[in-house]
């Protein structure tokens, strides 16, 4: 029988005979090689999108509806991240940052709103 060796360090495994990995410090050093890339990017992606959230309730927790584009952005907030769209009553399509939406007006201002769900 030919003897397994370890998909991260190349030492000879014991054990188990579907074991692929000689330590847990291995299989997590091969799961982070592999994976780090694509977790990092989520990771980024998410804090970009927190951040969005975080300003936007900032302005329906006072009870704000409209603020200036340009307000937005000097604040930090990306107009290119977004979780999803719904329609409203209106027909206007409102962007989510999770629970807090906004609308574009072409006039540069942005309405807000806290989604009840």
């Amino acid at each position: 029988m030919m003897k397994k060796h370890c998909l991260e360090c190349r030492e000879p495994i014991s054990g188990r005979s579907d074991k692929k990995f000689c330590s847990d410090d291995c299989r997590s050093r091969h799961y982070h090689k592999r994976e780090g890339p694509k977790i990092s990017m989520i990771r980024g992606i998410n804090y970009i999108l927190k951040r969005n959230r975080t300003i936007l309730s900032k302005f329906t927790q006072a009870g704000r509806r409209r603020i200036s584009r340009d307000q937005l952005i000097e604040l930090g907030f990306s107009f290119e991240y977004f979780t999803h769209f719904r329609k409203s009553s209106s027909g206007s399509m409102y962007r989510y940052c999770y629970d807090q939406g906004y609308l574009l007006k072409d006039n540069g201002m942005v309405y807000v709103k806290r989604d009840k769900e």
